[in-house]
C-alpha cells in the first residue's frame, strides 16, 4: 500500500510542515487567479460594449488558463524532484535510507507518489479558477477533467524523469540543471528539430507532392513534447481534430494517418512508458550507488 510506505509517509509530513510547499500554493493559485480575473474582467467589458457573450472570448479564457497551469506545473516538478534522491545523499541520509528493509522500488515509488500528491493538490486547488469559465457556459465538465487528466500524465512523465536523474547524480543542484534541461529539449528541442528538419528537406521537394505525402518519421519525435500534447487536448476540445496535422504541416503537404488521428492518446501512451522506462532507471541508479 503506497499509503504506508514510510518514505511517502515521511515526505508528506515535512512537505506538510514546511513553508515552501505553502508559498508555492499561494504564488500558483495566486497567479493563475489573476490572470484568469484579468481576462474575464475583459469579457465583461466586451459584452457590455456589444450586449452579447462572446463564447469566443470564453474558450480564450479556458486555454489561457489551463495553458498556464499546464506551463507553471511543468516548472514547479522538476524543482520538487531534484533533490529526491540526490538530497539524501547531500543529507547523507541515504546509506541509512538504503539499509532499511525497503527495496530500491518502494524507495522510488514512495519519492513519486509524494510529488505526485503535491501536483494533485494543486490541481484541485485550482478548480475555483478553472470553474470561472463556467459562469457563462460554452465549457462542458468532461473538457475540464480531460485537460486536467491530461496535466497529471504529462506531470508524471517529467516526474519520472526528474526522480530519474536524482537518482544518478550526486549533487541536487546538477539534478535540477539536467531535469529543466531535458524538460526544454522535450518541449521546445523536439519542436525546434521537427521544424528545422522539414524546412532543409523541403528545400528540395518537389511542388507535385506536395498534399500527397506521408507524415515525415522526425515528427513523431512530437510524441514525447508534453505541451504538444496538451496543444492537441485543448484543439479537441475546441473541435478541431485535425490540430497535430495543422502543427506539423509547413505547406499543407501531409496526410492524415493513423497516428495524427489518435494523437492523443498514442502521446500520452508513448509518455507513460517513457516515464516508467525513467523509474526503471531510478531503480538501477539506487542500486548502483548503494
Amino acid at each position: 500500500m503506497i499509503i504506508r510506505n514510510p518514505v511517502y509517509v515521511k515526505e508528506v509530513r515535512v512537505n506538510n510542515r514546511s513553508y515552501r510547499q505553502t508559498s508555492v500554493f499561494l504564488i500558483f493559485n495566486g497567479l493563475l487567479a489573476a490572470v484568469g480575473l484579468y481576462v474575464l474582467g475583459k469579457i465583461i467589458g466586451g459584452m457590455n460594449k456589444e450586449s452579447a457573450v462572446n463564447y469566443s472570448m470564453i474558450l480564450q479564457l479556458y486555454t489561457i488558463i489551463s495553458t498556464l497551469e499546464c506551463c507553471m506545473l511543468l516548472l514547479i516538478v522538476p524543482g520538487l524532484t531534484a533533490g529526491s534522491i540526490s538530497g539524501e545523499r547531500e543529507r547523507q541520509t541515504f546509506d541509512s535510507l538504503v539499509g532499511t528493509a525497503m527495496t530500491p522500488v518502494s524507495i522510488i515509488l514512495g519519492k513519486l507518489m509524494a510529488v505526485m500528491g503535491t501536483v494533485f493538490l494543486l490541481l484541485i486547488s485550482s478548480l475555483p479558477v478553472l470553474s470561472l469559465v463556467f459562469i457563462f457556459g460554452g465549457i462542458r465538465y468532461t473538457d475540464l477533467f480531460w485537460s486536467l487528466g491530461g496535466m497529471f500524465v504529462l506531470i508524471f512523465y517529467v516526474a519520472s524523469a526528474g526522480i530519474c536523474f536524482s537518482s544518478w547524480c550526486s549533487r541536487s543542484l546538477v539534478s535540477a540543471i539536467v531535469s529543466y534541461a531535458f524538460l526544454f529539449f522535450s518541449a521546445g528541442g523536439t519542436v525546434l528539430i521537427s521544424r528545422l528538419t522539414q524546412i532543409l528537406g523541403l528545400e528540395s521537394d518537389v511542388v507535385a507532392d506536395v498534399g500527397n505525402r506521408a507524415v515525415s518519421w522526425y515528427h513523431y519525435f512530437l510524441l514525447c513534447n508534453p505541451i504538444v500534447t496538451f496543444y492537441a487536448i485543448l484543439n479537441r476540445q475546441a473541435g478541431s481534430h485535425n490540430a497535430i496535422l495543422d502543427f506539423i504541416n509547413y505547406r499543407n503537404e501531409y496526410q492524415a494517418n493513423l497516428v495524427t488521428e489518435h494523437w492523443i492518446l498514442i502521446s500520452l501512451m508513448v509518455q507513460v512508458l517513457l516515464a516508467v522506462l525513467f523509474l526503471w532507471m531510478a531503480v538501477q541508479g539506487i542500486k548502483n550507488k548503494k
